[in-house]
């Protein structure tokens, strides 16, 4: 866990990675609060790792949990997710956008985006609502297209997980480094400290 583990933490993940199923579902019903999900035991033994690390230094920001929060309503209703971390548009935010001698406004919410009084989960259903035909949403409220991230290297994904980042690293330093990342992972692991 360099540099970031507490004693007290490594040695929780140490029996936590010592315990067998009845116990980790135990566990779960400790931690979580509810009743466990019929995962695979290394996905408990994470998913247990990731909870304590949760309670002992705090959770998601609230702006991660509503990108998560959407990325799922997403994936519900199309059965893909696209993740555009080029693109953050905080709640309460404006986009304006004239079409054909009138001006549309749109406020950025919680849950999506809201225009006439209406909620709306997309900007492209707000842009065929306004125009009556089929546009990009964020292209015609004339937002940056959202890059296409390369993956993490899998041993960077794996260290992260296991809580083996360097020190320097968190989730808002990634997150600020996404949209430069290189699709080398060599590159990866140099621009994000790991040897």
């Amino acid at each position: 866990m360099a540099g970031l583990a507490t004693p007290a933490i490594e040695r929780e993940l140490d029996r936590i990675r010592s315990l067998d199923l009845p116990e980790l579902r135990r566990e779960w019903h400790t931690l979580y609060r509810s009743e466990p999900p019929k995962i695979s035991r290394d996905l408990f033994v994470l998913a247990l790792g990731y909870r304590l690390q949760e309670i002992e230094r705090g959770g998601l920001s609230k702006s991660t949990r509503r990108k998560l929060r959407t990325l799922a309503k997403a994936s519900r209703a199309t059965g893909r997710v696209g993740s555009s971390l080029g693109l953050s548009l905080k709640p309460g935010a404006r986009l304006v956008r004239g079409w054909r001698g009138r001006t549309h406004t749109v406020t950025v919410t919680e849950d999506g985006f809201e225009y006439a009084e209406t909620n709306y989960q997309s900007l492209t259903k707000i842009a065929k609502k306004i125009t009556g035909a089929h546009w990009s949403g964020p292209r015609f409220f004339g937002l940056p297209a959202a890059s296409a991230e390369p993956w993490l290297a899998p041993d960077i994904t794996s260290d992260i997980v296991n809580g083996r980042q360097p020190q320097q690293l968190n989730a808002k330093t990634l997150m600020r480094q996404a949209s430069r990342l290189p699709a080398d992972w060599a590159e990866q692991r140099a621009l994000l400290g790991f040897r």
